[in-house]
């Protein structure tokens, strides 16, 4: 806008002003609309002396300091959306998060996890029935995996940890390794989710849940903003398990990864 545009605007501002002015001032029998057009009028030429008046200096000084004043506000505005858009983000991967972990428990709960079966009808398990007597620590297993299906999650995490350590040789060992880090993965403990689903990957090398185990290291990589070990990680999963449904989520994570810039 040009310095005329400027001062035109602000002229505009003051009858616009004054006759909303005159409205109100009618309704209190304040002075007529004769006497406020003359007001206007005397508005007018004293604006037309301070156009007059003003210098070209003035005028460029008002002017930048209006284009600066417009600059701030879109800065502002951007930030604005940058952090809406990251609240989303954390909503949504926290809905995520929650809706497949509630997904996978009530598979394991029917029987239906992707390791064949919950022998001895212990959640979350995949050993032999036979397996299921109190040498084993089936009792402490189910009452651990209890406390996370409930979202006890600290709760959980301290009953694995005493499962593992009373129980280190038990059948279900690998498997409460890796609920243990997926309870401190589901409350955002990725330090600590991080060392434990490594642990499950390097003490049980052949449990079924290895899968699972490696594509949520990817993932606590990816929110630990460890881009380059997530990419690293997701990818290994995509090509020792194609066409799996690991495969499938390392695949959308990979994708998110690229979009997001990582």
């Amino acid at each position: 806008m040009n310095q005329y545009g400027t001062l035109k605007m602000l002229r505009a501002g003051i009858v616009v002003a004054l006759i909303a002015a005159s409205t109100t001032a009618a309704a209190i029998g304040a002075p007529s609309r004769k006497e406020l057009d003359e007001r206007i009028t005397v508005l007018e030429e004293r604006t037309e002396q301070v156009e007059r008046k003003l210098d070209n200096k003035s005028l460029i000084e008002l002017m930048q300091r209006i284009e600066s004043l417009q600059q701030e506000v879109q800065e502002l505005r951007g930030e604005t959306e940058r952090n809406a858009y990251e609240l989303d983000e954390i909503n949504r991967r926290q809905k995520e998060l929650f809706l497949n972990i509630d997904q996978r428990l009530q598979r394991l709960e029917s029987g239906e996890g992707s390791t064949g079966g919950d022998a001895a009808n212990i959640p979350g398990a995949t050993v032999p029935a036979q397996a299921a007597t109190s040498a084993t620590g089936a009792d402490a297993y189910r009452k651990s995996f209890d406390l996370l299906k409930k979202g006890q999650y600290d709760q959980s995490i301290q009953a694995f940890r005493r499962f593992l350590n009373d129980y280190p040789q038990s059948p279900y060992a690998a498997n409460a390794q890796y609920w243990l880090a997926e309870a401190n993965y589901v409350r955002r403990s990725y330090d600590a989710a991080l060392v434990e689903f490594k642990k499950a990957i390097n003490l049980y090398p052949q449990s079924p849940k290895i899968p699972d185990a490696l594509l949520k290291l990817g993932f606590t990589h990816y929110e630990l903003k460890q881009w380059q070990k997530a990419r690293k990680v997701l990818t290994s999963v995509q090509s020792k398990y194609p066409k799996t449904k690991v495969a499938g989520l390392a695949k959308e994570r990979l994708a998110r990864m690229k979009t997001e810039g990582h």
